[in-house]
């Protein structure tokens, strides 16, 4: 009977993981935005943003050395980990969250002159 009761009062480790992929999605995409955003800049930090996000956009394209990560600052970085958690099962590529994600990401390959 308790399994029942537990099950109906939705306290489960099953709907415990939906609860939390579910926080995880929300919060890696506005992570994901953000992200974008920075990769926009011109310092050394926002190039490694950059080639974060184009890591998980193509990563045999894009090799990304996770040592990088120790110069970013503690937001970004925290960023990053929402981001990694989204795409740990994801719903779509990392690029097609975005209206034209293809060609946004290829526009962040050629403003950092990372083309291969």
């Amino acid at each position: 009977m308790e399994h029942v009761h537990r099950f109906k009062s939705r306290d489960t480790d099953a709907h415990r993981t939906a609860e939390t992929r579910a926080q995880d999605e929300s919060d890696g995409l506005d992570s994901l935005k953000r992200l974008f955003d920075i990769a926009h800049g011109n310092s050394g930090q926002f190039r490694i943003v950059a080639a974060f996000l184009l890591g998980l956009y193509n990563g045999q394209r894009f090799p990304f050395d996770t040592a990088k990560v120790r110069h970013v600052d503690a937001a970004i970085f925290e960023g990053m980990l929402r981001v990694l958690r989204l795409d740990n099962r994801p719903q779509y590529e990392v690029h097609n969250y975005f209206p034209n994600g293809r060609r946004l990401f290829e526009q962040l390959v050629a403003d950092w002159n990372l083309t291969r």
